[in-house]
């Protein structure tokens, strides 16, 4: 029997270039040579293949060798073994050769691993390896860092390089704590780090800021304790979305203008009676203050219209009640145009949002659009309710109707982009609501039972401080 500790020169020149498991066993199973990564993996020395796995599955391994010795092909296998506790798979390759069994193998947690490491084991030399990694690593259009145990950056590409603006020497063997201070990204980056070891699993966040917008995904190498964080720019993503967005605010802008135009008719009204008065009684004092409030009053209305159309405005810390209260009067003239009677109770706070107005605005005019719609049809109980409330740390609004209501299996659908029930919807009004809603760290729910109705709920997390 040959030695444990011999390690053939074949197999030992490929130390540092692989993940891979390599073995060459003679045809009784037991081990001529193995890899040092290989003795890693396995964490016990034995003479015997078969010892690597346990009993249940030691006739699956002796029936691999056995096919493998009369096969003049190349045969694959997947052998589970337990590490540190937890089952894994063991994908192994077998061909037979003048030396013995020569087998390479690799550790997988689930198929998709295994796939991923079979395209490697694919490639048939190291240079064509080393094209699909350069491939990955310099020529998509993704930042990557690795750091070691202790948070040294061991590798960095140059995506990564020009997004962080390091300097042309690089940012190997330095630290986290040595990029630029002032990056935006940097506390982001820090986050992630820490969450993903902490969790020792996969890790995401996102990063957004007017229309950039960054996915960190963080991936904990336990082996070596090691981090590897891949940053994607889905910054044309978020103009697309916008862009959907913006497009539904000037569809809801047309379609509220008549309703604005009626609103401003009676201050008009006010304004026009009361300076015919004064013209009478030569007495302009007298209605001076009434017609600076009408005024007052439908610069207002003509404000909460204009707030709706604006195409770009940064998140702000506001009051929640205000934002809502600025759309009464729009919707009010817009209900009263389509004989839909309008009930809404607006509870008041001291703390206050982080928002998007124009966003959140669009969220609930968007809503109201939908009422509309589900109206046309019906003649009773015309009804459209806003009420909103304070718990348990968020500001929830509900907007119901009392239309048709939907199927489960519609409700099922309703959330999918470019999902629509009606004619002439495109089906984009409720998926960009929910992501309007998500993307400012609240919750946005649809209830609906057929012949009764729909009630839709979206939440807001309030910041108990002034801005």
């Amino acid at each position: 029997m040959q030695s444990y500790d011999r390690v053939d020169d074949k197999v030992n020149a490929f130390e540092g270039l692989t993940s891979e498991i390599r073995l060459v066993l003679d045809t009784n199973g037991e081990i001529i040579s193995i890899n040092s990564y290989g003795r890693r993996i396995f964490e016990k020395e034995t003479f015997s293949f078969f010892d690597y796995f346990e009993e249940d599955v030691r006739h699956k391994a002796f029936q691999f060798l056995q096919n493998v010795t009369l096969s003049e092909q190349e045969l694959k296998v997947s052998l589970p073994i337990v590490k540190k506790q937890q089952k894994k798979k063991l994908v192994c390759k077998g061909k037979k050769g003048k030396g013995g069994i020569y087998i390479v193998a690799f550790l997988a947690s689930n198929e998709k691993s295994a796939e991923g490491e079979q395209i490697f084991s694919l490639l048939k030399n190291q240079e064509q390896r080393g094209q699909l990694l350069h491939f990955l690593t310099e020529q998509l259009d993704l930042a990557i860092i690795l750091f070691s145990d202790k948070d040294t950056i061991e590798f960095s590409n140059k995506r990564f390089e020009e997004m962080f603006l390091v300097e042309e020497e690089g940012m190997i063997g330095q630290t986290l704590f040595d990029l630029n201070d002032d990056h935006p990204m940097k506390e982001t980056l820090k986050s992630i780090v820490k969450d993903t070891r902490i969790n020792k699993k996969v890790s995401e966040r996102y990063y957004y800021e007017d229309e950039a917008l960054f996915q960190f995904q963080g991936i904990y190498f336990e082996d070596d304790q090691a981090v590897l964080l891949i940053i994607h720019d889905r910054s044309y993503q978020q103009r697309f979305e916008n862009l959907l967005v913006y497009k539904q605010q000037m569809e809801s802008v047309s379609q509220l203008a008549a309703g604005v135009a009626h609103e401003l008719r009676n201050p008009l009204s006010v304004i026009r009676g009361f300076l015919q008065l004064s013209s009478l009684t030569n007495d302009w004092n007298k209605y001076y203050n009434t017609i600076l409030s009408e005024l007052t009053r439908m610069n207002d209305i003509i404000e909460d219209f204009l707030s709706v159309s604006r195409k770009k405005i940064n998140k702000q810390k506001v009051q929640p009640h205000t934002i809502f209260k600025s759309l009464i009067y729009i919707i009010r003239s817009e209900c009263l145009l389509h004989n839909i009677t309008f009930e809404y109770h607006i509870e008041e706070t001291e703390a206050y949002v982080n928002v998007n107005e124009a966003m959140i605005k669009q969220v609930l005019l968007n809503l109201l659009r939908n009422t509309i719609e589900v109206y046309e049809e019906k003649s009773k109980n015309r009804r459209f309710v806003l009420y909103t409330r304070v718990a348990n740390g968020d500001y929830y609004i509900t907007v119901q109707d009392f239309g048709k209501g939907m199927s489960p299996e519609v409700l099922e659908q309703l959330g999918k982009p470019f999902f629509t029930t009606k004619e002439k919807g495109n089906g984009i009004g409720i998926p960009l609501c929910k992501k309007i809603v998500e993307s400012h760290e609240g919750e946005f729910h649809v209830e609906s039972e057929l012949g009764v109705g729909t009630k839709i709920t979206f939440s807001l997390p309030l910041i108990h401080h002034s801005p």
